[in-house]
């Protein structure tokens, strides 16, 4: 029991480290990369000044705030997927051939029933 234990807490102990190792090598590439390409475009294009590593950190973490919402949104249309693709296979293959029709817009708008 107690060596069962140990051997979980090491491999929850060595999933952590993997996670934040990978984390922090993330954040250190997407850091170069903003590095990178703001000093060598920006003052070109724009005439701004050049920045630090941590300033593109900055511009990094702004850009995920701004442009890139919470994360979640894939998972979101993920699981919508999945639910649409549930919904399509419980459909006959008449309920079918009618959403086709509809989506190209030759069906008829004859208001028949399509299960929800």
């Amino acid at each position: 029991m107690a060596s069962e234990r140990r051997a979980r807490t090491s491999r929850a102990v060595a999933a952590a480290v993997e996670a934040a190792t990978s984390f922090l090598v993330f954040i250190a590439i997407g850091g170069v990369a903003v590095l990178a390409l703001w000093n060598w475009l920006m003052p070109t294009l724009f005439g701004v000044p050049q920045v630090s590593f941590l300033q593109a950190l900055g511009i990094l973490a702004l850009s995920r705030i701004v442009f890139g919402g919470s994360g979640r949104s894939s998972l979101k249309r993920g699981s919508s997927d999945r639910l649409a693709a549930d919904r399509w296979q419980a459909l006959t293959p008449e309920e079918r051939e009618l959403l086709r029709q509809r989506a190209l817009g030759l069906g008829a708008t004859d208001g028949g029933s399509v299960r929800q």
